[in-house]
């Protein structure tokens, strides 16, 4: 819920994605995730 609020406040996209991925962390911060990314 924090996290959501502060991108709100802030203007800033959220990524959200599973971790069940192999290397979805890495993936998601070169911008190739297979997530969903929320736009406020």
């Amino acid at each position: 819920m924090t996290a959501s609020i502060l991108c709100m406040e802030n203007r800033m996209p959220m990524y959200v994605f599973g971790l069940n991925e192999e290397n979805s962390i890495v993936n998601a911060i070169s911008g190739s995730f297979s997530g969903t990314k929320v736009l406020v």
